[in-house]
């Protein structure tokens, strides 16, 4: 989904066409704080940290029709800064419209229409772009999708339906390939596993314990993971109820140094299944920077802790 702004482009007047070149300046980044960046109609954005990235709001003229002008929104995670950029290419002479701004710099200044690393197209530039049939191969190296800055936790809110569609068996199929690739049997490794699929619900929990020696009464209990997945959904496949909750804790307080090979296969399966669930299901978005994604019909919201002993997470609908 592409994304809509309240820009518009008032780029009505008719000049001449691009005459002989005069020099080709090369135009420095601009910033201007403000506390009303222009807000885009179907997303809310959020800083990410130690991430920067970038909304191409507008291409425009000057009003001489002499600079070809890039607006952005400049999400900066090192500074924790939102703030307007902008770029602008000195053309030769005036230039009709965009369009043909463009053209005259892919021909002789295409370095001009590289933009800032990690650029996100609001829907009316890449509509611009496709009505005009733009080859935007000059730029495309340096821009992400929707669905990468979703995954970078950059989304607080789509105007989108949040569903769950994937069939019981499709569920049931990539629990157990999971499983079958990084869970093997062991004597002091102790397995814990219920699971339960039905149409329109789906319910997968499982606790995995290691210990010091098998043979030893009691034995010393060296880790514990867990991994519990709940949800209903009504006929749309619009979820009715959603917890998705995964841990690991070292019981030995001795770090991961000292780890058996049963605990380290351990909290290697939880980290692959908790990936394999989270991408299956589209769980992306929430993380501990950014703790709550609103759909257009319910809002994803995360919990997490780390500990010196304890990892946990949960992403679940309140």
């Amino acid at each position: 989904m592409r994304i809509r702004t309240i820009l518009l482009f008032l780029l009505i007047l008719l000049l001449p066409g691009c005459g002989a070149v005069r020099g080709f300046e090369s135009t420095a980044d601009k910033y201007e704080s403000s506390d009303q960046i222009i807000s885009l109609a179907d997303v809310d954005f959020t800083i990410v940290p130690d991430f920067t990235y970038h909304i191409l709001l507008e291409e425009k003229m000057s009003a001489e029709r002499t600079k070809f002008i890039r607006r952005y929104v400049r999400y900066d995670g090192i500074n924790d800064t939102i703030a307007e950029a902008q770029q602008e290419a000195v053309l030769p002479e005036r230039c009709q419209d965009v369009n043909e701004a463009k053209v005259w710099l892919q021909e002789h200044e295409p370095e001009k229409l590289v933009v800032f690393p990690q650029t996100f197209l609001s829907d009316s530039v890449q509509a611009q772009w496709e009505e005009a049939g733009y080859d935007y191969h000059i730029e495309e190296a340096h821009l992400i999708s929707l669905e990468g800055l979703k995954k970078m936790g950059a989304v607080s809110r789509l105007n989108e339906v949040f569903v769950i569609d994937e069939q019981p068996e499709e569920m049931v199929a990539l629990i157990e390939a999971v499983e079958a690739d990084y869970l093997k049997p062991a004597a002091n490794l102790q397995i814990e596993r219920e699971l339960e699929a039905l149409p329109r619900a789906f319910s997968y929990h499982l606790q995995l314990r290691t210990f010091s020696d098998p043979l030893t009464e009691p034995a010393d209990l060296c880790s514990t993971a867990k991994i519990d997945l709940l949800y209903q959904i009504d006929e749309l496949g619009n979820p009715l109820e959603l917890n998705f909750a995964v841990s690991f804790e070292d019981h030995t307080q001795q770090g991961s140094e000292t780890w058996l090979p049963e605990a380290r296969q351990a909290g290697t399966f939880t980290i692959e299944m908790r990936n394999a669930l989270v991408s299956q299901l589209d769980l992306f978005g929430v993380t501990p920077a950014n703790p709550a994604l609103a759909y257009a019909n319910v809002t994803l919201k995360y919990d997490g802790s780390a500990e010196k002993n304890r990892l946990a997470e949960r992403i679940y609908i309140p």
